[in-house]
Order: C-alpha cells, then structure tokens, then sequence
C-alpha cells in the first residue's frame, strides 16, 4: 500500500529514478525472546538494540545497500509529512470478533475505554457494540496483571449470568457479550463485542429523532417500561449504579435494553469495590436534591431513574445544563407526575418496584391512558375450550376460580381463568403480554386465550 503511495508521489522526490524503497519490521522490545518464531516472521523481526545501529550510516548502508543517487530524502521530508500527517493515509479498520469498527460512540470520561458502533462482516445490516478497554488508564495494581485484568471485565458477566438464571426475560433486555473469555488474554488494551437489538439507540439519539414525535402516551409507556425493567432488576438484588444516557437503549418501536453494567452492585458478591471510581462513568445525579441522603444502591438507581424520566416525559435529552435547573422545574410543574419523580428523586422510594407502583396510583383514572395497545394481544387468542383442547387424565393438580393445572396427552397444562379478554383492565392485558412474550423468548411452551372470557 504504501509502496503505491509513493509512487504516485514520485515526480515530487529530490532524485526521481530512484523512489524510497520500503522495508518493515516488527522490533522487540525488553527481554522478550523471539527465537522461535517461524522463519517467514523471524525475517522481520530484530530487537530493539539491532534497530538502533541503523542510526549509523555505515551500518545502515551495509544492511540495506542503497544505491548512491538515491541517498538524498533528507531533503524530502515535506513530502513525507503530506504523506503520514494529513489524513492521506487512513488507519487501519479496528475488526474484533467478526465484526468492524464504524463509529466511535462512547469515551470513558476517564479514558478506561471507548464505545464503537460496529457492523457485521458476515451478516448485512447487524451492527454491534464494539468495547476496546485501555487498561492503563485504571488506577491500582489489579490493571497491571491479566489476572486483575480478567476479573474486572468477567465482573459484568457475572452480573449478567446470574440476571439470566433469575430472569430471563429481563437478560434478553441487556446488551450481552458475544466474546468468548480467555483469562490469559485479557491484555491492557482488550476488546470485546456486545450484541445491539435491532433498531436501538442510546437514549440521547432516541429523544433526538423521537421524542418530540412520540406522544405523552407513548413517552408514558416507556417510562412505565422502563421503571419495570429497574424493578426486575431491584427484585433481584441488583443495583445498576451507572444509569445515564450511555447504559439506556430504546428503540421507535417502544422497546428498551440496558448495558454497562461494569460497576453493578450484585448483592451475592457486592461491590465492585476500591475500582468502581476508576470503572463507573457516573450515574445522573443532582446531589443537591438529595440533601446529604445517606441512601442504599437501589435508592441511588431511583434518583437516577426520576431524572431520566423527567427527561423521557419532558422530551429533553440529559446534559449538565438540562440539569441545572431541574429541581425548580419539577417544583413548578402542573404535569400529574411531577410530585412523583420529585418524591423519587429525592429519595422516597426504596427501589424501583415503589417508584413504579407510586407512578400508577397517581396516573389520572379519568384519562384513557392505555398501558399498551389492546391488539397486541390478538395473535394470542383463539376460539377454543381448554378442557376439550387438551382434555385432562384424571385428577387436577391446582383447580380454583383463578387457576387450574393438570395433565393432558404427557403435557403440563396451565389454565390462568379470566384473564386476557378483549376490554378487560389494560394494566392487567399488558401483564398478560408481558408474560407471553417471555414465554415466547424462552421457547419452550405453547401459548394462547380464549377468544371470549370464559
């Protein structure tokens, strides 16, 4: 490539019979032994200190045996600087995993790591997140060894393993790492790949292209979605701890997923301890509506959770300025919600499942508010009879007004009464979906209603 550059240059060269002829080498550094490299890779590799003698002229000469005319580049160096130092050569693409580097998207205010949208070299249209980790950028010892290395980036996998042995609905609702993990190999500079649901952006783009779109219903519904997700999460002794902009995805089909979770509080093995200031990106807060509150991980998650839901309600992307004046705003706010997201903000609520639960009892019962749209539930209903559908063999299990349970042709059936209909409580019809979908991800049940409550 670069032999082709210069050629294209070589009416520009002092001498032009003769262009500059291009070696390469890979120079070792240390006490690094490189003795038993093939022989194809040995001819090209040459230590630190055998490097260095090409600074004599002699040596250089004897080496590389140029011919005479061509020795004047030292008068040329302009060109090479329009070579390498204007843009005309492009860095080499960064390719992890399958996948190719497009866009940086995140920095680590620290510099711990980078965030890049990236597309899939096999599959068209699948893009992904693509985390390039400098490790030198961590502070203590635990970033000098692969050891340490492994441990802080197998943390959020660890979180997220255990979010799918408790829940696996809300793991298909995290970004999840598509890597495989080699203690060994996690080097300073490591990179891993995490899946990107289709459609989904951070949450600063999203209320940049739909927030002003989406209608005050639509923008509740996520919200409600949102906190449910969070309180999924609580539920099972996980605090984020990092909620802001850069660890919340949604996409224009009312959807949501969250990622980062680097510095989660996992109650089974707590803190990411003394490395959290190093690792977390900071979670949006207003300290000063929290007024010296000494408040537990899950009230943290909260206070971040009510300002992101102001800022999801309002329309209004986060930002140091969108914070300065939120407190006045909440206090001055006629909106129905804004006494709830003050209470959340200020500490109120213990975790996320309270923030939620308060959000719907102060939701106006006089408005139609729908949770979700009835519809949805439609692919789920059909015309049948349970009992004739699968008729039972004997005795049920569990038979009450609400429930029954029994076997049929060596299936488990379980029949939920009353539920589902056309009409019914959309709080309840959106539980209803809620449930479906879940089962519908884990794939392996059969699932339906009644066309009519029965």
């Amino acid at each position: 490539m670069l032999d082709n550059k210069l050629k294209r240059l070589s009416s520009r060269f002092t001498n032009k019979k003769y262009l500059p002829r291009v070696h390469f080498f890979v120079v070792m550094t240390g006490n690094a032994d490189f003795s038993q490299l093939p022989e194809v890779d040995l001819q090209h590799t040459i230590s630190l200190k055998e490097f260095l003698r090409f600074s004599d002229k002699g040596k250089f000469n004897e080496y590389f045996r140029p011919h005479p005319d061509s020795q004047v580049l030292n008068q040329d160096i302009p060109v090479f600087d329009e070579l390498f130092l204007k843009g005309n050569t492009a860095p080499k693409a960064l390719k992890i995993g399958g996948y190719t580097a497009v866009e940086e998207i995140f920095e680590h205010p620290k510099f711990v790591y980078k965030e890049y949208l990236a597309s899939s070299e096999i599959s068209k249209g699948t893009e992904a997140l693509l985390r390039v980790w400098n490790f030198k950028k961590v502070q203590g010892n635990k970033a000098i060894t692969p050891q340490g290395r492994a441990e802080i980036v197998s943390r959020e996998r660890e979180v997220l393993q255990f979010i799918n042995h408790q829940n696996r609905d809300l793991y298909n609702h995290c970004l999840r790492s598509l890597t495989s993990f080699e203690k060994n190999e996690v080097t300073s500079q490591y990179s891993e790949v995490y899946e990107l649901p289709p459609g989904h952006v951070r949450f600063n783009e999203f209320v940049g292209k739909y927030g002003q779109s989406f209608t005050q219903t639509d923008r509740l519904n996520l919200t409600k979605l949102l906190l449910a997700k969070f309180g999924d999460l609580h539920e099972i002794k996980i605090a984020h701890r990092d909620i802001a902009e850069h660890s919340l995805w949604l996409s224009p089909s009312k959807e949501i997923a969250l990622s980062n979770f680097i510095s989660a509080y996992h109650q089974p093995i707590g803190t990411v301890g003394d490395y959290r200031s190093s690792l977390s990106v900071g979670a949006v807060e207003v300290k000063e509506m929290l007024d010296g509150l000494k408040s537990t991980p899950f009230q943290q998650d909260v206070h971040a959770l009510g300002l992101v839901a102001w800022h999801l309600l309002t329309a209004q992307r986060m930002s140091p300025k969108s914070l300065e004046n939120i407190q006045n705003e909440m206090l001055s706010s006629g909106d129905w919600y804004a006494d709830v997201l003050l209470d959340a903000v200020t500490g109120k609520f213990k975790d996320a499942s309270a923030f939620f639960d308060a959000l719907k009892r102060a939701e106006p019962q006089g408005e139609s508010i729908p949770t979700f749209d009835d519809s949805e539930l439609e692919a789920y209903r059909h015309p049948i009879n349970h009992t004739r559908q699968f008729p039972d063999e004997g005795e049920f299990l569990v038979s009450t007004d609400d429930k029954e349970v029994y076997f049929s042709e060596g299936r488990l059936v379980k029949a939920w009464l009353n539920v589902g209909g056309k009409g019914d409580d959309s709080v309840s019809n959106f539980r209803v979906l809620y449930f479906f979908e879940a089962l519908g991800q884990a794939g392996s049940s059969k699932s339906h209603l009644p066309a009519t409550n029965s």
